[in-house]
């Protein structure tokens, strides 16, 4: 077996000390420029490879931070890994993704594999209504991001949209639309809505034991606007739909079995507002026409969708660089902060003014 290259082999060939050799490899500004191009050269001669590892503990620094997100199989998720993944390249750090898949489970299984990794901070976009941080004490001291939802850690910096803004644009668009029975997706962990009624539903809603939830905000907003359109608030129109496609569509030809009257649909995401429209539309449901859909994020999706899907968008892009960024700043030793992005209405062929025909037969 060849014997493996050490950082005394390259100290040897350039005829240096193996400190300034290593002040080399951790960017010091005190090694002259060019003996540390000679200490490069030799490196990539010798086929060397510093040990980052060793590295970082010596420096207290990784250079590297890590992001626990659901999924990358939407433009909402995958689109804030990019830009997270695109600032941390700019700041020469290394970033771990793992996938929780939205399992609570998995979640903390995510966690339980990066305790083992060197790293200096944590980007988290949470499934469950828990903080499974709390169950790692090396993780407690770590500076941590939390991204999409507020109040979830008082330790932790927050990055997220306006969701109370989102929930009332909706609503408020749909009203104008002449739409007036409006279902509302609530996308929590399907253990927290399992035997739980419309009722049940409404009251859990208006606590604030889970308000970090993304769907509390869009619900405020959604109130709001009803009452502001003097539109009496139905429970009926709280549609359960867990975290995943199965457990959407099931609840979706639920309301349909009991003839729950609905005319527009509040979907989490474009994904979902897809497969409600594929599913309303096999069982002879036009969309817009009888029912107009939007979707609380937007992407690339919506746009190429039939009917394209009408929705609440923000730049999910620009929220990952900012994370990293307030991320940094934490571990810097900078102040906890939350920052809220605004959205916007994006209008296309899923929603459609309610004539006035359609609501006398209705």
């Amino acid at each position: 077996m060849d014997k493996k290259t050490t950082i005394k082999d390259v100290a040897a060939l350039c005829r240096v000390s193996i400190a300034t050799v290593s002040r080399v490899f951790s960017n010091s500004s005190s090694v002259d420029p060019a003996i540390a191009e000679k200490v490069k050269a030799a490196a990539l001669q010798l086929n060397y490879r510093p040990n980052l590892a060793a590295q970082a503990m010596r420096r207290k620094s990784a250079n590297q931070i890590a992001i626990v997100v659901p999924s990358l199989l939407n433009s909402y998720h995958a689109d804030i890994v990019a830009g997270a993944i695109a600032e941390a390249d700019q700041c020469d750090q290394n970033v771990i993704v793992k996938i929780s898949d939205f399992n609570p489970k998995t979640e903390s299984e995510c966690f339980d594999s990066l305790t083992n990794a060197f790293i200096d901070g944590i980007l988290f976009l949470p499934t469950s209504g828990h903080n499974p941080i709390a169950r790692f004490p090396q993780f407690q001291t770590l500076p941590h991001v939390i991204i999409g939802r507020r109040n979830f850690d008082s330790h932790a910096s927050h990055v997220c949209v306006d969701n109370i803004a989102t929930g009332y644009i909706a609503t408020q668009y749909l009203l104008r639309l002449n739409r007036r029975r409006i279902a509302l997706l609530i996308n929590l962990p399907i253990e927290q809505l399992e035997n739980k009624d419309s009722v049940e539903i409404f009251n859990l809603l208006n606590s604030k034991s889970h308000e970090s939830f993304s769907i509390f905000d869009r619900f405020s907003g959604y109130q709001t606007a009803l009452k502001e359109g003097g539109v009496n608030f139905d429970s009926q129109l709280l549609i359960p739909c867990g975290l995943s496609e199965d457990t959407l569509l099931f609840n979706i030809q639920r309301v349909l079995g009991q003839q729950i009257e609905f005319d527009a649909i509040l979907a989490p995401q474009v994904n979902a507002a897809i497969q409600i429209i594929r599913f309303l539309s096999s069982q002879g449901i036009d969309i817009p026409r009888d029912v107009s859909i939007i979707s609380f994020t937007g992407g690339p999706l919506a746009n190429i969708s039939k009917p394209s899907v009408t929705t609440i968008s923000s730049d999910y892009y620009e929220l990952g660089r900012s994370a990293v960024h307030q991320l940094n700043s934490l571990i810097r030793n900078g102040a906890v902060s939350e920052i809220v992005y605004p959205v916007n209405l994006e209008i296309r062929q899923s929603t459609l003014k309610k004539i006035k025909a359609n609501m006398e037969k209705d």
